[in-house]
Order: C-alpha cells, then sequence, then structure tokens
C-alpha cells in the first residue's frame, strides 16, 4: 500500500541521522525506507568493480569510529558526535604525530567558521579529519592521536527506481541523489520532493505520459544507471528534472541544460519566473548529476532544479546544512512548482483557439471590466491574451512568457477556457 499524503518533512526527519556514504548499509537502509512509502520502487544493484563508462564502483567503506586526541585528552574531532568529522573513506589510521604532521591531514571551512565540512576522498586514498575553522586556529601546541577504525570490503551500489506507465511510451523523468551524511537540504530535500511527486503522480486517473523516478548516489549512481538504461532513455525520455537543494524558502533555481532551450528548460522558466528570487544559472555552472544526464553520447533533455542551488547556499556542504535549513514552506514550493509542470503535460501542452476570430466571452461570463478606468482585471486580460497567442503551433511555457504569466496562472487560465470549449490542447 502506497502511503497517502506524504509528509516530506517528516522524510527529511526519519533520515537524517543516518551515516551514509557512497555505498553501503545505511544507503541501503535509507532505501528500504523510502521502498516502504512507496512499493513502486524497486532496488537495483552494482558490484564493486561494476565498470560504468570511465568510472568503477568502488568497494565499500565501513567506519567503527574516528577519533582525534590531544595529548592532554582534548578531543579535537570525533564521529560518535558528528559523522562529518572525518574524511569519508579515510584509509585506516593509528599514529601519534606532532601538530606539524596533523595540519596536513585537517580541513575547515573559511567562509563558516563554527561549521564541520563535509570532505570525501572517494577514489584518492588517503586520512583527514574535518574540524571548525576556531578549532583549528586554537589548536594546542604537541602531539596528537589519530586513530581511524575503518576497513574496506567488496560490497554494492545501491539504487531505486519506480516508472508510473501512462498510455504513452514517452517519459518524464526525475532523479535525486542519496549518499551525503547528516546534510539535510543538500541531501534529504531531493529524495523527499521526488517521494511526494512520485505519490502524485501514481494518483494521476488515466496517465497520458510514462513517470520514471531515480533515487541514486551522485555521480556513480548516475553512471552506473544510464549504463543500464540509457538507451531506453534516449528514445523516450522528453523531458527531466535533477533535483538538488530543494529544501529551504530563499530561492528557486533553474540550472539550465546545455542549450537551455529543451522543454525541461522552457517549462521550468515559465514555473518560476514570477517568483521572488528566481535565478537562472547556465550549464557552465553545473554540479550535480545534470552533469551525467546531459553529457555527448547521452544528451537527455534534462536540466537542474534547486530552491537556493548547491554551492549558493552560506551552509552548503557544512554541518550547518541541519534541519533548520529545510523547511515546509520550502519543500511544499519546490512542490508546486513540479506538479504544476507536470499538470501542464497531461494537459496538454499545445494550445489551439477554436474560434475565427475573438470569441465572445461576456456571454460565456469571461468578461470583466469593473475598473473604474476602463482597464480589464488581470484574469479578464489573462484569458484575452493566452486566446490570442494559442495558435497550436506555441507551448503553453512560451505563451505564458510571452504573456509575463506565471506557468501556474497560465494553467488556471488555460483550464478556464478548455472548460469553456474555446480551446483545446495537444501533447507533444
Amino acid at each position: 500500500m502506497i502511503s497517502n499524503n506524504l509528509n516530506m518533512l517528516d522524510i527529511v526527519n526519519q533520515l537524517y541521522s543516518r551515516k551514509r556514504c557512497l555505498i553501503g548499509d545505511e544507503v541501503r537502509a535509507s532505501l528500504d525506507y523510502l521502498e516502504e512509502l512507496n512499493p513502486y520502487f524497486k532496488r537495483i544493484s552494482f558490484p564493486s568493480g561494476y565498470k560504468a563508462y570511465d568510472w568503477e564502483v568502488p568497494d565499500e567503506w565501513q567506519l567503527d569510529r574516528a577519533l582525534l586526541m590531544h595529548e592532554s585528552g582534548k578531543v579535537i574531532a570525533d564521529t560518535d558526535r558528528n559523522f562529518l568529522e572525518v574524511v569519508l573513506y579515510s584509509v585506516p589510521t593509528d599514529a601519534w604525530i606532532s601538530k606539524e604532521q596533523l595540519i596536513k591531514h585537517l580541513h575547515y571551512s573559511e567562509e563558516r567558521p563554527c561549521a564541520v565540512p563535509y570532505i570525501t576522498s572517494y577514489y584518492t586514498k588517503r586520512w583527514g579529519f574535518c574540524i571548525t575553522k576556531h578549532d583549528f586556529e586554537t589548536l594546542p601546541d604537541g602531539y596528537y592521536h589519530a586513530e581511524i577504525r575503518s576497513r574496506f570490503q567488496k560490497g554494492t551500489l545501491d539504487m531505486s527506481h519506480a516508472i508510473l506507465k501512462g498510455r504513452s511510451k514517452k517519459e518524464v523523468f526525475f532523479s535525486t541523489y542519496i549518499c551525503h551524511p547528516n546534510l539535510a537540504n543538500n541531501e534529504l530535500s531531493g529524495p523527499a520532493l521526488l517521494m511526494k511527486l512520485a505519490e502524485y503522480v501514481g494518483g494521476i486517473k488515466d496517465r497520458h505520459y510514462t513517470y520514471r523516478f531515480v533515487i541514486a548516489p551522485e555521480t556513480i549512481g548516475a553512471l552506473c544507471y544510464l549504463s543500464k538504461e540509457l538507451n531506453t532513455l534516449k528514445e523516450n525520455v522528453i523531458a527531466g528534472y535533477i533535483l538538488s537543494c530543494v529544501g529551504d524558502d530563499r530561492a528557486y533555481s533553474h540550472i539550465a541544460s546545455p542549450t537551455g532551450v529543451n522543454l525541461s528548460d522552457v517549462a521550468l522558466r515559465a514555473a518560476i519566473k514570477l517568483k521572488e528570487n528566481a535565478r537562472e544559472y547556465s550549464f557552465l555552472e553545473r554540479g550535480s548529476d545534470e552533469r551525467q544526464y546531459c553529457s555527448p553520447k547521452v544528451d537527455l533533455p534534462i536540466c537542474g532544479f534547486s530552491r537556493s542551488k548547491y554551492g549558493e547556499y552560506p551552509e552548503y556542504h557544512t554541518s550547518d546544512d541541519n534541519l533548520d535549513v529545510v523547511t515546509e514552506k520550502g519543500l511544499m514550493g519546490s512542490f508546486l512548482i513540479m506538479k504544476n509542470i507536470i499538470d501542464s503535460l497531461e494537459n496538454g501542452v499545445i494550445p489551439s483557439a477554436v474560434c475565427t476570430g475573438e470569441p465572445r466571452l461576456g456571454i460565456r461570463n469571461l468578461y470583466s471590466c469593473e475598473s473604474n478606468t476602463g482597464e480589464r482585471p488581470a484574469d479578464t486580460r489573462n484569458i484575452e491574451n493566452i486566446l490570442a497567442y494559442s495558435n497550436g503551433k506555441r507551448s503553453i511555457y512560451e505563451i505564458c512568457e510571452l504573456c509575463k504569466i506565471g506557468l501556474g496562472d497560465g494553467l488556471r487560465t488555460i483550464n478556464i477556457l478548455k472548460d469553456n470549449r474555446l480551446l483545446f490542447l495537444e501533447h507533444i
């Protein structure tokens, strides 16, 4: 039974304390939880050593504990209090070293001096600890015991996907990642939103399009998925979104595809156009799995969606990206953006006016001129403008751009006109 009325913030809270890494038990446990919420999601696994194009699935990294202690007994770093306090994938270490020797193994954030940074070393054998800049600057002289009880073993990279079939084989694609520990917005807002979208799409009766939802470790997970599904994706996907950092309520961000003009781009541009603090970034500023899905020889019509873009909000990749950053308002704002895009696709993207010449709106109670100045109110003006541009060649997204209205208002107006048989809609 699929959970109804999923609460996105609950998902974030439930998964926040999991000590996830690129692959391993904590990723599997997180996927177990998500699959219980929606049994349409099915597991896919790739063994260590699996070649995904130019990349290879690494061994699993297991950590019992990482502890850095001064000779006085003062604890400098301890993963029992914060899993971010070790460089993920650190090799086993048990050594007494001087402060001078230790410094090259320490990492801190210049921008967030009171936060612990998130640092990984998936493909380079090294070890290290992550501390606050304040702690770094106040390190006492003397010797330190660095102990990292870790091990590497053959394992599996795990991901989960759901394919909700519609009348058409054409697909709308959503992807997010799950591979970071103790980061709320960067790590968990994407899966929370993706699960909510899967629930919403599952409730659409007589779906026109097929919808594909993917939750995988970032980068290597996307590459593994492409190695399995590339031909199907290239044949069927008409639009798609990488969901990353979608839980704060400070901005709306569009990370464009390489061309910036595919269906995903124009739909998202229309959906966030009139939002406060809406930002568009070029593909040159990419950073998440749009790097893989838009790469040469893949070239899917996909772009990225964030609230505050990764790397652009102050808490990013530090311990400050905690449960205070993700809000119900932020998550719901992201959901409504994607919902409007889904609804517009399901409605039909290309509107065509029925009447030759302007129709009589008054006899349909669609014409209003209540202003003392004689100006038509916004609703009436939107109706007139959308009809005027509905020539059967332009998409609803292009029309919203031309009429300077948001996609939500455009959808409401389109549905009014559709109900009054003044236009019809065609799918792509």
